[in-house]
């Protein structure tokens, strides 16, 4: 079976990160955008530095790469950044939480002696 030979490539660094062996782009594509909105990713946090590129094809039952010369640039991983209005909220974990909802009782409870 031939695999499609993907790797994300880092400008800032000049240099592509460990090849990802999949059946379809779609499948490369998922598997990049789960990593660019993982909140603890450095693809994240720099996704302007980061592109995803085709490399070629490997083809198990001959053991033969077949590179694609050069490298075909498939998108560039910015544009998979979600904005999550709750993201900060989680990001600073179970006290953030706490206090909010402490803070938002005692606002309630203000009300109600009025």
């Amino acid at each position: 079976m031939k695999m499609k030979v993907y790797a994300i490539y880092d400008a800032a660094v000049d240099a592509f990160l460990r090849p990802m062996f999949v059946k379809t782009e779609a499948e490369v594509i998922r598997m990049v955008k789960d990593e660019v909105n993982r909140s603890e990713s450095p693809v994240r946090m720099h996704s302007q530095d980061y592109s995803l590129f085709e490399l070629g094809e490997f083809d198990d039952n001959k053991g033969a790469l077949i590179p694609l010369i050069p490298p075909k640039h498939v998108v560039s991983l910015f544009t998979f950044v979600e904005e999550n209005p709750n993201y900060d909220l989680f990001e600073n974990g179970p006290d953030t939480v706490r206090h909010l909802r402490d803070k938002l009782v005692e606002e309630l409870e203000n009300d109600s002696k009025k």
